[in-house]
């Protein structure tokens, strides 16, 4: 009889503690699920931030920066109904550089000796215009640093993706990426 009472105790008490360790187990499911989920939301914002594109630097308006803006950076080309009017203009991080073009006997065009600015300062005037000044130079010595230091020379610009549009008083220029005529450069 008391083996018989051992036993049944010894049921009764596994059975409990198994229903206590499923109810334990579930309680361990429910919170682990609960886990999941949290972190699939707190994931799922981190992966959206991820995928959002970082937004490029973005000038204050009317501040005056160091050197040119970005996306004026390369060489624009000015293609004139009137060939003795096509010219260039190269921007790098803080110098600009241009002038006409020659025409050549042969139909090409040789690019005449850049002058241009230096110490390049902007200011972003909102939308895409811009006002840039520097000071100007008409010659580079032998190392290739402006020489000629004349005085400041200011001028408005309005950036876009692929046209420059220039607003120099009562002249007004487009520059565009691509030259629509054959340049021949010069062997200096």
């Amino acid at each position: 009889m008391k083996f018989k009472k051992l036993i049944s105790i010894s049921l009764v008490t596994a059975s409990s503690l198994l229903c206590i360790g499923l109810a334990e187990n579930s309680n361990v499911l429910a919170n682990a699920n609960h886990h999941k989920r949290v972190h699939k939301v707190v994931n799922k914002k981190k992966s959206i931030h991820k995928k959002a594109k970082k937004h490029a630097f973005k000038p204050a308006i009317n501040k005056w920066y160091k050197g040119t803006p970005k996306q004026i950076r390369g060489t624009w080309y000015h293609n004139d109904s009137n060939p003795r009017y096509n010219a260039y203009i190269k921007y790098n991080a803080n110098q600009s550089a241009g002038n006409y073009f020659t025409d050549n006997v042969d139909g090409t065009f040789t690019p005449q000796f850049a002058k241009g600015l230096f110490n390049i300062h902007y200011m972003y005037s909102g939308g895409h215009q811009y006002k840039i000044r520097g000071v100007e130079y008409s010659g580079t010595d032998e190392n290739g640093k402006p020489d000629n230091q004349h005085q400041y020379y200011e001028y408005n610009v309005n950036i876009y993706p692929h046209k420059l549009h220039y607003q120099l008083g009562h002249n007004v220029k487009d520059y565009t990426r691509h030259a629509n005529f054959d340049i021949k450069q010069n062997n200096r």
